[in-house]
């Protein structure tokens, strides 16, 4: 079953905030037939001044956390909860490459859980392909 079949039984709606991703679960769930039912839409939010002008994430709120932070990602899933109006919404903020190893993944659903993962040494391309698999299947137990 792919996760629109799933999204779209359960009749659920889902949006993405995406940062370190860069729009690839976007990407991942409009290749299934079917994803106009359940996907509301995402915003790639690479940029900080993005999450602060787009989402709404507050300026003191990066400064005191960092961009890549518990906070931060809580705030981006339920910031694209409320502007999409979807049942289901995910962010993701962390480092795909560099001595940073920090992901964070929020997903807000009937209430807020964050993630913090540590991203193992691999390839940039690699790592978002990992992750977002990872997200897709949490989906799939809400």
């Amino acid at each position: 079953m792919t996760l629109v079949e799933h999204l779209k039984k359960q009749a659920l709606t889902i949006s993405f905030a995406e940062s370190m991703t860069g729009g690839a679960l976007s990407k991942y769930i409009t290749q299934f037939s079917g994803a106009s039912n359940v996907f509301k839409g995402s915003i790639v939010c690479y940029d900080t001044q993005v999450k602060v002008d787009i989402l709404g994430i507050p300026q003191q709120l990066i400064k005191t956390h960092g961009v890549v932070s518990h906070n931060v990602c809580e705030a981006m899933a339920i910031s694209c909860k409320r502007m999409f109006k979807s049942d289901i919404a995910v962010s993701i903020t962390g480092y795909a490459e560099g001595i940073h190893k920090d992901i964070f993944v929020g997903i807000s659903y009937k209430d807020t859980q964050v993630f913090h993962i540590k991203r193992k040494a691999q390839n940039r391309a690699q790592m978002i392909d990992d992750i977002v698999s990872w997200i897709v299947d949490k989906i799939f137990v809400l």
